[in-house]
C-alpha cells in the first residue's frame, strides 16, 4: 500500500481528540497487556509515569517536545549521568 500524504476523516478525528491523562494512561497500559507485557514493566511503567507527573508540573497529554527534552536532562541531573 502506497503512503498518503493526507490523514483520512477517521485520522483527523483521533488526533484532534482531547483525552485527560487518565484516559491516556488506561489505553497505554491496555495496549501493555494485550502485548503480554511482563506485570514487573507494566507496574516499572506506572511507577516512571507518577514520578515524571511531578517533575513537569503539566499534564502528560499537554506535553511538547520541549517538555520531554526538560524531563530528560532533569532525570539525567537526577542519575548523575553525564554526556557530551
Amino acid at each position: 500500500m502506497r503512503r498518503r500524504k493526507e490523514l483520512t476523516e477517521d485520522e483527523l478525528r483521533i488526533i484532534k481528540k482531547k483525552i485527560s491523562d487518565e484516559e491516556a494512561y488506561e489505553a497505554f497500559f491496555k495496549d501493555c497487556y494485550l502485548r503480554n507485557l511482563r506485570p514487573t514493566t507494566i507496574e516499572y511503567y506506572k511507577n516512571e509515569f507518577n514520578g515524571k507527573k511531578r517533575i513537569i508540573n503539566k499534564q502528560l497529554v499537554e506535553w511538547v517536545q520541549k517538555d520531554v527534552e526538560s524531563l530528560i536532562l532533569q532525570s539525567k541531573e537526577l542519575m548523575k549521568v553525564y554526556y557530551y
